[in-house]
């Protein structure tokens, strides 16, 4: 799995296309419980991500929630709208209005969707990045994917870090087409910035698996 030790170590790291070796890729962020929260927005100011929520439960009592987290350490405060007061029970989210309890959820995450947009052949999606009372942890890459193509060849080069295998489909075009995997037990580490090499490095793969 690829792991991180901080938000900010993710974010460069996502920054980074393979293909253009550049900091070229656009971040977009989504947050969850899905039935529970909303993103309204979000800004990344040099060493803080601010995510802007709406909380919603199930009596339909909305409240919007404000995450400041340090990208350096990891760590967060939350600010809730102002008719209410935040409060922590039992490690778990609670908004008081009247001294009576009306939110009450364990947790709350985001992940991010990673895409090329100067070659738009390389995007990636990171793992869900959870809150504990006071901490993010869980700072982790899912999956990142590569197309590679050249004069005569086209393969896309799918890594799964939670798995910790890849998978390599011969011959699509993109838009993506559902043509049948090449599966590879380990991840094998690629030098995209040269297709021509990666492509060979490719074949050299499929050719032992």
């Amino acid at each position: 799995m690829k792991i991180f030790a901080s938000l900010q170590e993710l974010w460069n790291y996502c920054l980074i296309c393979p293909i253009c070796q550049k900091s070229c890729r656009t971040i977009l962020l989504s947050v969850g419980p899905d039935y529970c929260f909303k993103l309204n927005s979000f800004v990344k100011l040099e060493d803080k991500l601010i995510l802007n929520c709406c909380f919603h439960n199930l009596s339909n009592m909305y409240c919007d929630i404000i995450y400041n987290i340090n990208c350096l350490d990891n760590s967060f405060n939350i600010t809730f709208s102002k008719d209410y007061v935040s409060s922590y029970l039992d490690e778990k989210y609670e908004v008081v209005i009247d001294k009576k309890v009306v939110i009450k959820h364990p947790y709350f995450y985001f992940y991010f969707n990673v895409n090329c947009e100067k070659c738009s052949n390389t995007h990636l999606f990171s793992d869900d990045i959870e809150l504990n009372k006071d901490y993010l942890y869980n700072l982790a890459i899912d999956r990142e994917g590569m197309y590679c193509s050249n004069e005569h060849d086209n393969y896309y080069v799918s890594y799964n870090y939670i798995d910790n295998n890849m998978f390599v489909f011969e011959k699509i075009y993109k838009p993506y087409t559902n043509t049948k995997p090449i599966a590879i037990k380990s991840i094998i580490s690629i030098d995209f910035s040269n297709i021509d090499k990666a492509i060979k490095k490719i074949k050299t793969l499929l050719l032992i698996v």
